[in-house]
C-alpha cells in the first residue's frame, strides 16, 4: 500500500529511504510508486541537507507503454553526520 501522507517531510523520507536502499530513483517511479508528484523540490531539499545526489537522464517506459526521457537521481554520498552515525553502528 502506498503511503498517502503528502507532506514534504514524508515525501523526502520516502525518497531518501528508496535512494539509500536502491541507490537510484527515476522521477517517474517517484510519482507512480512513492506518491511524490513533485519530486524535484524534495531532491533539492535533500541536496541542501548534504546528500550527494547527481542527476542522470534515461528513457523509461510507463505503464501505458509510452517512452519518456526522465531524470534519474543517483545517491553518491551521505552528509558527514549520516556517515558518522553509520560508522558508530558498525
Amino acid at each position: 500500500m502506498t503511503d498517502t501522507n503528502s507532506s514534504a517531510q514524508a515525501q523526502r523520507k520516502r525518497i531518501l529511504a528508496h535512494l539509500i536502499t536502491h541507490g537510484r530513483l527515476t522521477s517517474l517511479y517517484a510519482r507512480d510508486t512513492l506518491n511524490c508528484y513533485h519530486p524535484n523540490p524534495r531532491i533539492f531539499s535533500l541536496r541542501e541537507d548534504g546528500y550527494g545526489i547527481k542527476t542522470e537522464w534515461e528513457t523509461v517506459t510507463d505503464t501505458a507503454g509510452n517512452k519518456h526521457r526522465v531524470g534519474c537521481w543517483v545517491l553518491v554520498s551521505l552528509p558527514p553526520a549520516a556517515n558518522d552515525d553509520a560508522e558508530g553502528q558498525s
